[in-house]
């Protein structure tokens, strides 16, 4: 099953949650996780920024660069 931008899904437990929330509950679990914070950043605009779980507002922008950071040899970041 694919969610869109918006739309959500309950969980097993009844907990109803969007795409950007579960991306964000992944980031919680496992702050390292590259592929988390790449889809999270995907799920932004231009200038829209989130606030992390830690309490962190970012945009799409600062993500990316975060991963930039992790790995510049990541072609596909730039």
């Amino acid at each position: 099953m694919t969610l869109s931008n918006g739309e959500s899904i309950t969980l097993n437990n009844g907990q109803s949650m969007t795409v950007q929330q579960l991306y964000l509950k992944s980031i919680e679990l496992d702050p390292t996780n590259f592929n988390s914070y790449y889809n999270l950043a995907m799920t932004l605009s231009r200038g829209e920024s989130i606030t992390l779980n830690n309490g962190r507002s970012m945009t799409q922008q600062q993500l990316i660069l975060k991963l930039i950071e992790w790995d510049p040899t990541n072609f596909e970041l730039y």
